[in-house]
């Protein structure tokens, strides 16, 4: 784009020759090849006997800005930038993380290369609608809504547009939240088509109703004395390891039942393990999406769990995270009292007195988690009696004391 200061006002001067004429002289910076160029731009505009500098000057004005092409008109991406970079002192790292995720994965490929003033309501709702019918959560569609609504909002103020597009616009009628849990018999064929890693990482959700971005970060020395496991990290997508959880309450310990402590302490011996209890094969911990499209899924498939036909040809599942911790929450309440499941799945409550016991194990929520993982794991049958044993029962003769 050229640029403002190229073409000021031009000036004047005495051309050469025998008649003294006026003759305008402006500068237009153009670019070449990706590099600024500046182009001198004279014209003869009458004689000197017959115009006045003032009115040559004025001559010269009218050039120069009749040389001025018109200035580009924003485009949605423009204005984007400019206020994502407006907003970013008033926003959470984490919160600016997500905003910016939902410009570059949502908006701007339908609406950044649009020009800002063309805009119209009705792109704006077809935009949205068109988000909506991607399947996506009801909360992220609003979120972009919001988002929308705020850049055009903040032009407005600013005078870069006359009026908000996005005002009238509104939310298409979304599809109902998922309710989908495990029923019990869908997570003992889970965990039955698990290997051992899966199988540990599998009975961590299901059991303690941690988040991916949780187990994920778990390290060796966060399995306590005692069967607690301390949540004080998270593994998230855009950052890595962070030394913080997704609310204050997350932060804490959960209680593990014994089988569990057992199992994972000799998981930690045999793959010598001294960083991540369950790290990638780069050592680093593991992403969420690739752990639920390349291992979740197909435990899914196998499991023969919400099975449907993918956009490739075939079979794929809908389990996800959400499925797992609301199966928690929903068979935890046979096992423990409602502030049980709230403290397992350490929501954030305004209650003091919730939050003061999301701190602390009490000692149903521990006999829970026991009870809860026991009925995960199919029963074991009574070991086999020999025939000799059942000679003696049956003739009524006294086995033992």
């Amino acid at each position: 784009m050229p640029r403002k200061r190229g073409f000021a006002n031009g000036f004047v001067r005495v051309a050469e020759g025998k008649v003294k004429q006026w003759e305008a002289v402006w500068y237009e910076y153009c670019l070449v090849d990706g590099r600024e160029r500046r182009r001198q731009h004279t014209k003869i505009i009458g004689k000197k006997s017959d115009l006045t500098k003032r009115e040559a000057e004025d001559t010269a004005r009218e050039l120069a800005r009749g040389a001025r092409p018109p200035e580009r008109a924003p485009t949605f991406a423009d204005l984007a930038q400019w206020y994502l970079r407006t907003k970013e002192g008033q926003l959470s790292k984490k919160w600016a993380g997500t905003v910016r995720g939902i410009f570059e994965h949502h908006l701007l490929p339908r609406l950044g290369h649009r020009s800002a003033l063309e805009i119209k309501l009705g792109d704006i709702q077809q935009t949205i609608n068109e988000i909506a019918a991607a399947q996506l959560s009801g909360s992220l569609v609003a979120k972009c809504l919001t988002q929308i609504r705020g850049v055009f909002e903040l032009a407005l103020e600013e005078d870069r547009i006359e009026k908000n597009p996005a005002r009238k616009a509104s939310l298409p009628r979304l599809r109902k939240a998922s309710e989908r849990f495990l029923e019990l018999a869908e997570c003992q064929r889970l965990l039955a088509a698990a290997g051992r890693r899966e199988g540990l990482i599998l009975r961590l959700f299901l059991v303690c109703g941690l988040r991916p971005s949780e187990l994920f970060a778990l390290r060796v020395d966060d399995l306590l004395p005692g069967g607690e496991l301390r949540i004080d990290q998270a593994a998230l997508p855009s950052e890595g390891l962070v030394d913080r959880t997704k609310t204050e309450s997350s932060t804490g310990r959960v209680p593990l039942p014994p089988t569990l402590e057992a199992e994972i302490r000799t998981w930690i011996q045999e793959q010598e393990l001294s960083d991540l209890l369950f790290p990638s094969v780069t050592g680093t911990p593991m992403s969420h999406d690739n752990y639920l499209d390349r291992v979740l899924k197909p435990l899914g498939v196998k499991a023969g769990i919400d099975v449907f036909v993918g956009d490739n040809g075939q079979p794929d599942s809908k389990l996800n995270f959400q499925v797992l911790r609301r199966t928690t929450a929903t068979h935890f309440q046979r096992h423990g009292k409602v502030k049980d499941v709230q403290a397992l799945l350490r929501h954030d409550d305004a209650a003091t007195t919730l939050k003061h016991y999301q701190k602390t194990i009490e000692e149903s929520l521990v006999r829970g988690v026991a009870t809860w993982d026991a009925e995960l794991s199919p029963k074991k049958r009574p070991a086999r009696e020999n025939r000799s044993d059942k000679t003696r029962k049956r003739k009524g003769i006294m086995i033992g004391f």
